[in-house]
């Protein structure tokens, strides 16, 4: 349950509402408690974070000298998942936020706690959403703190929050704590504020989002992020680019460590990167929401303007990355800086991901294209949508219709689920994907309507993802290559077709659903058969709407470029494999070829990139890539001039002569084989390295953490298994830059110690599994 849900649970469980404090909207709301009063609140109350029931023999609160202290007896089995709850809770507000959009207030906080305020908006249509945000920690001094409630105040659309009707505040802690609040109060805007805002209003008053020529010639197929410390980005992007998957939505996040690194740090080297390997990405630049809030639209630009400005027209930068699952609050700083980047760098976009529809709805107006996340494999799964009788992996093609009906059929990325808890953890409630769910999801998402594929995510600690630490590919990872291969040439076509939901297609398999778009530029259409059943290949007839049909039209399969019938009327489906989906044009024999022509051009595009890699590689090794460059030079002469099949040829040589090349480019082919030897092997015991894998994590300390000296009679340890993780990383590194005096010895040690650490652990581990 994300925290959400999760507290606004608990507030319906713990408190009841009361009446009798609506305000007057001239009217500034203040609480002070120096006559000993809450100021019409509900009283403090502890709540069981297990169980959402009261004990407030564990509350520890009282005024004094006009401060509210807030405790409990809180301690660490409290502070497991989200923790108990101290609450005190304004509920029956009616204050406009349009005219008072600064809630402040004066606390004191100790370092041990968390304070969460949870503000409930009132909107035009009468329904009320919760999101909430941290107050800041401060280390036990008083502080006062202001924060924007009503986000998009001055220029209302129908989505923007019009009144607060209740605030909550929280506290949360692992052991005995209190906060201390003075006083709270929602306010208009100050000077200082009063300047900003006017500010915001000037960039935004006639905004619409635009959208660069990049998004209408892209089909991103990538991962959202890829947490690769202590591993090199062209290390990953490699590896993503070898196995056909083109972006890396959210870049260089785990360079930050929880602290904003100088931006050039970060940056330059993941568009080094990406350039090397034929990868594009969208740069992290969430620095600047909090420039622009904290000091305004010239002080964003010049942060901004000598980034963008050093990497100019650097081909791997499709976008820019302001957040992730923002809340409401949020919404003012950053499409204000989404602005400031367009006006400085109009050929790129910026993107925002988000969780729920009520956050699509309020961005819309300012967001070009839509991205979201949905990750339905959960113990209990997503329930915004009714359900719609697919299940929850096929339940991706309704979540992506119902996105393009709420903007109108704007440009939709989904962020989908490749991850589960790792089977050495206890469970959460995310269920790992099969391949053939993660199929089904993808093609699900296509025939809803998305224009994009992002997986989350790629490598990352807190799940069992796509690939191990060692990079090592598990079968998501295969099956997410695959297609990627596959739905990207296609996808290609389908980037200006949008959601048709007046065509009524029927199928006579109800394992068999069928998503329908259309292009309105083209007037043709195209259907998605999906088959839902993940466990058995399905085949189905399809009967297509009357309206379609017409003289010289027919329908043509896009994977084997082909017609399939000559009858618009009916189409027998070819057989689809669990979880799979295809795609068909409905349209002229003029309209399939065209579409045909862009498909093979796009295969044998995808040929020649997934070649960068390798390609930089021998380079930098000085590989002798005559033929290869030829090759790929006469394949790239033979596309522009409309030969596919000698460019096909060319692409298809230039790809074996440069894997002969790679093959015999020493000292690199002899060290990337010893380091990828070390991946599989220390890939191979992995899971019982983890403090949380309680079959063995007693039994293992020695081999995973530092600095602990082995128990009399047992083997000694030389080489902790995380530090050789992070000597093989940076050893991989130097290997990809070219050849590095030293490195070959520096290889031979890792490799012995790779070897004799295995060997110890398997030796300690006995008959016990991994886990």
């Amino acid at each position: 349950m994300r925290i959400t849900e999760l507290v606004a649970t608990i507030i319906l469980l713990a408190f009841t509402s009361v009446g009798g404090h609506a305000q007057k909207a001239a009217q500034l709301w203040r609480v002070d408690f120096d006559d000993g009063t809450l100021g019409g609140a509900i009283g403090p109350q502890y709540v069981v974070r297990s169980t959402g029931v009261t004990d407030n023999n564990r509350l520890d609160w009282g005024i004094h000298n006009g401060v509210l202290k807030l405790g409990g007896i809180f301690d660490e089995e409290s502070a497991k998942g989200a923790g108990d709850y101290v609450g005190i809770a304004w509920r029956d507000l009616d204050l406009p936020l349009t005219e008072l959009p600064m809630l402040e207030l004066r606390y004191q906080c100790p370092e041990d706690a968390r304070v969460l305020v949870m503000p409930t908006y009132g909107f035009a249509d009468g329904s009320t959403k919760m999101p909430y945000f941290y107050l800041p920690v401060t280390n036990g001094e008083w502080q006062v703190t202001s924060r924007r409630l009503g986000p998009d105040s001055s220029l209302p659309k129908e989505w923007t929050p019009r009144r607060l009707v209740s605030l909550t505040i929280w506290l949360q802690a692992a052991k005995p704590v209190a906060v201390h609040i003075d006083w709270l109060q929602l306010r208009p805007f100050n000077a200082e504020e009063q300047v900003r805002e006017d500010e915001w209003i000037e960039l935004m008053k006639d905004y619409t989002p635009p959208e660069p020529q990049r998004l209408r010639e892209f089909f991103p197929f990538g991962v959202y992020s890829a947490d690769y410390n202590p591993m090199s980005p062209e290390h990953v992007l490699g590896n993503l680019s070898r196995n056909h998957l083109n972006l890396l939505l959210a870049g260089a996040a785990q360079l930050h460590s929880g602290k904003w690194t100088p931006a050039e740090k970060v940056i330059f080297p993941l568009i080094q990167a990406a350039e090397a390997t034929g990868m594009k990405v969208c740069l992290r630049m969430r620095r600047a929401n909090t420039i622009f809030r904290e000091q305004g639209a010239e002080a964003t630009r010049q942060w901004a303007e000598p980034l963008i400005k050093a990497y100019g027209n650097s081909p791997a930068v499709l976008g820019y990355d302001l957040g992730d699952e923002p809340k409401v609050d949020k919404l003012w700083q950053t499409v204000a800086t989404k602005k400031i980047l367009e006006d400085l760098d109009p050929t790129r976009t910026s993107v925002v991901v988000f969780w729920g529809l009520f956050d699509v709805k309020v961005w819309n107006p300012y967001l070009l294209p839509i991205c979201t996340d949905r990750y339905p494999l959960q113990e209990h799964p997503p329930s915004e949508l009714p359900d719609s009788g697919l299940g929850p992996a096929a339940g991706m093609y309704t979540w992506c219709r119902e996105i393009a009906r709420l903007t109108n059929n704007k440009r939709h990325w989904i962020v989908m689920q490749s991850f589960g808890t790792a089977p050495w953890r206890a469970p959460t409630s995310y269920i790992r994907p099969t391949p053939e769910q993660l199929r089904l999801m993808t093609y699900a998402s296509l025939a809803g309507g998305a224009r994009g594929i992002i997986y989350y995510s790629y490598i990352y600690n807190r799940y069992y993802m796509m690939v191990d630490q060692w990079g090592n590919p598990r079968d998501l990872f295969v099956e997410a290559s695959r297609l990627a291969e596959q739905l990207i040439p296609v996808g290609h076509c389908l980037l200006n077709a949008i959601v048709d939901f007046d065509a009524q297609v029927s199928s006579d398999n109800k394992d068999v659903f069928v998503g329908t778009l259309t292009d309105p530029d083209r007037n043709v259409h195209y259907l998605i058969p999906v088959n839902k059943n993940v466990t058995s290949s399905q085949q189905a007839t399809l009967t297509l709407p009357a309206e379609w049909q017409g003289e010289g039209i027919a329908i043509y399969d896009l994977f084997g470029l082909h017609l399939a019938s000559p009858d618009v009327g009916q189409l027998t489906v070819a057989p689809l494999a669990p979880g799979a989906g295809r795609v068909y044009l409905v349209g002229s024999a003029a309209a399939f070829a065209a579409d045909r022509q862009a498909i093979r051009t796009k295969r044998i595009e995808e040929m020649l990139r997934v070649q960068q890699p390798d390609l930089s590689i021998a380079r930098r090794y000085h590989g002798n890539l005559t033929t290869v460059e030829k090759l790929r030079s006469a394949a790239r002469d033979s596309l522009e001039s409309g030969n596919l099949v000698a460019a096909r040829a060319n692409a298809q040589r230039a790809a074996t002569n440069l894997a002969a090349v790679m093959k015999n480019l020493q000292p690199y082919a002899q060290w990337h084989k010893q380091l990828a030897a070390v991946g599989q092997l220390m890939g191979s015991v992995e899971p019982a390295m983890y403090p949380d894998n309680a079959a063995v994590a007693d039994l293992m300390a020695p081999f995973r953490d530092p600095g602990i000296t082995p128990a009399p009679g047992q083997l000694p340890v030389q080489y902790e298994y995380w530090r050789l993780h992070k000597r093989w990383a940076q050893a991989y590194a130097q290997m990809i830059t070219g050849p590095q005096p030293g490195l070959g010895k520096e290889i031979a040690a890792i490799v012995a110690a790779a070897d004799q650490s295995v060997a110890e652990i398997r030796q300690t581990l006995g008959d016990r599994p991994l886990y």
